[in-house]
């Protein structure tokens, strides 16, 4: 089962557990059949996003133009610039980076994230009786 992927460049990254397979969307193949999570990312070594990631999402500063990779793993996550293979801020809660997401209950166990030409879209736990009334997907925005 594939629990997350991430894109970068031209590649799509496939996770699970402690490994990943990379996709050259491109070229419509793949590129390694599996491979260490911290051999490819090296950034996220000694981290617990090593292995078994819930979900990742592309993040881009047009101002900069600079993109990172959020990785998300149970009420974690950080953001990570691909580019040098660096971890810019975290291991943090979800709810600490990205406190829109707490107010409706998106702030552990998130099962995927999509970038669009809007904020990212986020899907995670079916709400409690006690939150119904809260949405169950969000659009959020952080730093």
């Amino acid at each position: 089962m594939i629990q997350a992927a991430a894109t970068w460049k031209d590649y799509v990254y496939l996770f699970r557990g402690d490994t990943y397979a990379k996709f050259d969307m491109p070229g419509n193949k793949a590129v390694s059949t599996t491979g260490s999570i911290q051999g490819e990312w090296a950034g996220l070594a000694g981290t617990t996003f090593e292995r078994d990631i819930d979900a990742t999402v592309e993040w881009i500063d047009f101002a900069a133009d600079i993109r990172y990779t959020y990785f998300f793993k149970g009420d974690q996550c950080l953001k990570y610039y691909p580019a040098k293979d660096e971890v810019v801020r975290g291991p943090v809660s979800i709810a600490q980076a990205w406190p829109e997401l707490a107010k409706v209950g998106f702030d552990r166990d998130l099962d995927a994230a999509v970038w669009t030409d809007k904020p990212p879209f986020l899907t995670g736990p079916t709400p409690s009786a006690s939150t119904s009334s809260r949405a169950t997907s969000t659009s959020a925005t952080t730093a």
